[in-house]
């Protein structure tokens, strides 16, 4: 019933653009001096939420293979005359492009497919059987609740390496903050806060810090972690 995936040829994508990131993290597009951390961060937390899940959540093209034995149910749950139940990878599903039964591709295959939660009951395959399916999967983008998630971490990342955005859209002052002010014979000394360059340390984001937010990622978990976690 669950796929080995098959690796992606080139490494995957963040689950946001970069630039979708800086403006909601308030960074104009035209300041790339953060691009290098800001990239870095967003990849260290998309590692980890699709490690949570077990997905890659991006749309893409995706090749899941199945060995025996297989998960085989029937519309009553019998194994004799029922049909593979199939839980793939990557959802929701696009399209499907190729199955391959035994290393052949099926030309007149027949399936009923649940494209919301990326499942399929292809008919017709033999007991037991190798198969091979390519297909369109993902989200693109992700939904709102798992940005959220994907950007508050995020930020978190970025706090732990020291890098202070809250300046990072800010003008450079024309002129040195005032400090005291005299009138006659009265004068006014202001406390100027002084700047702090020094990093807040804090270190990486782990997978603790996804603990925080398991109510909305709890949501996107493979059938595969549930079914680990049942156990």
């Amino acid at each position: 019933m669950f796929p080995d995936p098959v690796p992606p040829s080139t490494p995957l994508p963040p689950l946001m653009p970069l630039d979708t990131v800086k403006g909601l993290l308030g960074v104009p597009l035209d300041n790339v001096t953060l691009d290098s951390q800001i990239t870095f961060a967003m990849n260290v937390v998309s590692a980890l939420i699709r490690g949570y899940t077990g997905r890659s959540l991006t749309k893409g093209n995706y090749t899941d293979q199945f060995h025996p034995p297989q998960t085989w149910a029937g519309p009553r749950g019998e194994a004799e005359g029922g049909r593979a139940f199939l839980s793939l990878t990557e959802y929701p599903v696009q399209s499907i492009g190729e199955v391959k039964v035994n290393g052949v591709v099926q030309t007149a295959l027949t399936y009923r497919a649940h494209r919301a939660i990326g499942v399929m009951w292809p008919n017709g395959i033999p007991i037991p059987a190798e198969l091979e399916i390519t297909y369109l999967g993902g989200f693109d983008p992700i939904p709102f609740d798992l940005q959220g998630v994907f950007l508050a971490l995020v930020r978190k990342q970025l706090t732990g390496m020291g890098v202070d955005l809250s300046t990072a859209g800010a003008p450079v002052p024309s002129v040195a903050p005032i400090k005291s002010v005299t009138v006659g014979a009265l004068k006014v000394d202001y406390n100027v806060a002084q700047a702090d360059n020094s990093s807040s340390g804090g270190g990486a984001v782990t997978s603790e810090a996804l603990e925080e937010y398991a109510d909305v990622l709890d949501g996107y978990l493979h059938s595969r972690r549930l079914a680990a976690t049942a156990a």
